[in-house]
């Protein structure tokens, strides 16, 4: 999974260097903008609102709890653009010297919608897989940021007691169509299967800025009920990061129209793999791969993570989370927002 164009993240931009004084909100407001800047994205008011980062301690910092509205944070953003700290361009906001990335928007977004329309239209046919509960867009493409060789990455949501079962029928549907992202193959609009979860096990543990607004992105594409209880199950620790996690319990406009003909095969496999069958079958195939996860050497990638459990598997052998908030911590203690937004730790990758 990537979120952004290269590995590699730059230092503070230089004309940030002396900052006005500024109140909680606006910092806030510049810490957001900050961290999307090492991603490459210019944000438009309402995303800037939508995905406004929390200040430590900010329960006390915001009057009676409550987080700044939209129209706040949009007299935030004229007051920053008026100091020459951001620039503003089309309805986009930068950090100032920035600029370029307004530019580039159109030519990625364009991508990202055709990279989309891909996704769509294989999830589509994904229904046909017994067990299967919930498929989100994540990764670079939740985040319109897709590279013309940016893979499609997705969060599948199983059964209980089905993580392999669904992991298995998942892998070699996509494999027969040449349509999965293999470990050496190719990465160009090939679906990227690096997060499972059981629908009785949605609480994910592996918590931290980088996380949290990537699942504050996530896209239900299959199975909206399930992905959005996902939503439900983590927003009290991913408000410790972001100000807003909205419930978002409605219909998704990328959200795809479900068959009743395509689902009478995986209700019939169901039914034939319920109970003491599929139990068997279950820990069979868990067995089995999981065994090859362990043998094999991206399992041992460092600043990764890889977890094969009953009830997930996940595999981001190589992540960009620790380079991205290390280069954010160090942009925020240069703009002395340090005490408020600094010291942000990764969610335990492997050292």
């Amino acid at each position: 999974m990537s979120l952004g164009p290269a590995l590699a993240v730059r230092a503070p931009t230089p004309r940030l260097a002396a900052l006005p004084p500024v109140t909680v909100l606006d910092a806030a407001v510049l810490a957001t903008l900050a961290y999307h800047d090492f991603l490459d994205l210019p944000l438009t008011a309402v995303e800037v609102w939508r995905y406004l980062l929390a200040p430590k301690e900010h329960r006390t910092l915001f009057a009676e709890n409550h987080p700044p509205a939209l129209h706040d944070v949009e007299a935030s953003l004229r007051a920053l653009v008026a100091n020459g700290v951001l620039h503003a361009e089309h309805g986009f906001f930068v950090l100032a010297g920035r600029r370029a990335l307004i530019a580039g928007w159109p030519e990625k977004h364009a991508r990202s919608q055709q990279k989309w329309r891909r996704l769509r239209r294989i999830v589509f046919w994904l229904q046909v897989t017994p067990f299967l509960r919930g498929v989100a867009g994540t990764g670079s493409l939740a985040f319109d940021n897709a590279k013309p060789t940016s893979d499609l990455d997705v969060f599948i949501i199983a059964a209980p007691n089905r993580v392999w079962t669904v992991r298995f029928f998942l892998t070699v549907l996509l494999d027969a169509f040449r349509l999965r992202r293999r470990p050496q193959g190719v990465t160009r609009d090939r679906v990227c299967l690096n997060h499972y979860l059981a629908a009785d096990a949605l609480s994910f543990p592996y918590r931290s800025l980088y996380t949290a607004l990537e699942y504050a992105r996530m896209v239900p594409l299959l199975g909206e009920e399930a992905c959005w209880a996902f939503r439900a199950a983590n927003r009290p620790w991913m408000q410790d990061f972001l100000l807003h996690v909205f419930p978002d319990a409605v219909r998704h406009r990328k959200a795809v129209r479900t068959s009743p003909l395509l689902q009478i095969l995986p209700g019939i496999a169901e039914w034939l793999l319920a109970g003491r069958i599929g139990d068997v079958l279950e820990r069979q195939l868990a067995r089995l791969q999981r065994s090859r996860i362990e043998r094999s050497e991206t399992t041992k990638e460092p600043r990764g993570r890889v977890v094969a459990t009953d009830t997930r598997a996940e595999f981001h052998p190589q992540s960009r989370e620790a380079p991205i908030l290390a280069a954010f911590n160090a942009r925020m203690e240069a703009l002395g927002l340090g005490a408020l937004f600094g010291d942000q730790a990764d969610s335990g990758l492997t050292l």
